[in-house]
């Protein structure tokens, strides 16, 4: 009931039938106590409980949840109720101006075959799945309290991906929209440090944990990081490099055949998507079109903004070895080929 099976392309050659989780909805009848988040809380609390001596700690736990299917065991599968949320405007709607090659591809051939009213509720229960990763990682700081260990722990809460939930009329990831590709990102810091609790609003990436971490526990470190260390940015707030580039690609889920690049830089996003012989662009100005709703690229007034991006990636790509190439770009011809009118 909670899987789909869909087309998928391996090699941009070959179509295979696999079996990924579709929006369905249901209670999780086995009950809290089987249900994945718990084993992995109880089994991370008796670690803590069984570690010996004074030596450094590292816990890691690795959560399920809220990831699909939207199958959870009661309570949290009722603690959200009907009408104490709202959609967002870009749920269950496939915008003028997107890429119409997402329906090729797993996001596309599941999301866009639900609309608004089962989106209200995949959602309540979503909400619900996220409720319960609340609880499991209180009783995490609850057991790190009652050690006398949370002061001075760091406690790093991050995931590898979001979740589109009808956003775009699309499921799950595998995409560049802000949905899939915007994670939580935070650091507790030791109280000795002193830092001020705050939201720091600045476009930062996965790869700036490991350099962050290094200085943050002074490790020494023998080779150099794609990604910068943000403990000042954490400590004093002080501005991190305004004008770096955040990169981010998809080379296909079970093996490459479509292809996304992506890059964010000065407020605006490009997207380059990818699969077989075509190539569709999106640009978004996200802090007025949060929901990406408005393709900038079929305005010729932006072109050049597109242009600008276009050659920051495609050198990007070169630097890093990218088994991908990208041709010259031309947004005349793109409005030309990809016209309204035939989306």
């Amino acid at each position: 009931a909670f899987k789909i099976r869909l087309p998928e392309m391996a090699g941009g050659t070959v179509t295979h039938a696999s079996l990924y989780s579709n929006a369905e909805v249901g209670i999780y009848e086995e009950g809290e106590q089987y249900f994945f988040d718990s084993y992995f809380t109880d089994c991370s609390i008796k670690a803590l409980r069984e570690r010996k001596g004074d030596r450094p700690l590292l816990l890691n736990a690795t959560y399920f949840a809220p990831h699909p299917p939207l199958d959870i065991p009661e309570p949290w599968f009722s603690r959200v109720k009907e009408g104490s949320f709202s959609l967002p405007d870009n749920v269950g709607v496939f915008s003028d101006g997107q890429s119409p090659l997402q329906l090729y591809n797993l996001p596309g051939y599941v999301g866009s075959r639900y609309d608004r009213s089962h989106w209200l509720e995949a959602w309540r229960v979503y909400l619900g799945l996220v409720s319960l990763l609340d609880d499991m990682v209180a009783r995490l700081i609850g057991e790190l309290k009652d050690q006398g260990l949370y002061d001075e722990s760091v406690i790093l809460f991050t995931s590898d991906h979001g979740e589109m939930l009808g956003s775009h009329a699309l499921f799950q990831k595998m995409c560049m929209y802000e949905e899939s590709t915007r994670i939580p990102l935070s650091f507790k810091m030791p109280a000795s440090m002193a830092v001020k609790p705050t939201v720091i609003d600045e476009a930062v990436s996965n790869i700036d944990v490991m350099p962050t971490l290094c200085e943050l526990l002074q490790l020494k470190v023998r080779q150099t990081f794609d990604g910068q260390s943000l403990l000042s940015l954490i400590t004093s707030q002080k501005t991190q490099d305004s004008k770096r580039p955040i990169f981010i690609q998809f080379d296909g889920n079970g093996a490459r055949g479509n292809f996304q690049r992506c890059v964010v830089h000065d407020g605006y996003k490009l997207i380059v998507d990818l699969f077989k012989d075509e190539v569709f662009y999106e640009l978004y100005h996200l802090a007025s079109d949060p929901q990406e709703q408005h393709n900038l690229l079929f305005e010729a007034s932006y072109d050049e903004r597109g242009a600008d991006l276009y050659s920051m990636l495609a050198t990007h790509m070169e630097a890093t070895g990218d088994l991908l190439h990208l041709d010259g770009f031309d947004a005349t011809e793109f409005r030309v080929r990809y016209g309204r009118g035939h989306l």
